[in-house]
């Protein structure tokens, strides 16, 4: 997907929501103490995987339990893994500095960039 496709489909995003649409979001359990959660978000999805250390039952404080374990898996590591939007764009084409920037901050404004030879 390129730059271009991208933002036009953030624009198109944009006017879902205004027009009363909402972003997709759930969870489930894995197993007993584990779960997965997700959520689009505009720069993608969003996913938090949790395990907790043991049952909380009803009357059990609420300090009783804690994360075990728990990673997240953010949109910009979808964008910019090796086979990610922004690596396939850049061996699609042979970007300048100042391209390769502009679509780096099209996928993910959220992140510093510094391309090398970038004026």
């Amino acid at each position: 997907m390129d730059a271009w496709l991208r933002l036009g489909a953030r624009l198109a995003e944009v006017a879902a929501l205004c027009s009363g649409a909402t972003l997709a979001a759930g969870a489930l359990p894995l197993g007993p103490r584990e779960g997965i959660a997700w959520c689009e978000m505009s720069r993608g999805l969003l996913v938090h995987w949790a395990r907790v250390d043991r049952d909380v039952g009803p009357g059990d404080p609420a300090d009783s339990a804690r994360i075990a374990a728990y990673r997240v898996l953010a949109p910009t590591e979808w964008n910019f893994h090796p086979q990610g939007a922004f690596a396939t764009w850049l061996r699609a084409t042979a970007p300048t500095p100042a391209d390769a920037r502009l679509a780096a901050l099209a996928l993910d404004p959220c992140i510093a960039v510094e391309v090398a030879g970038d004026a």
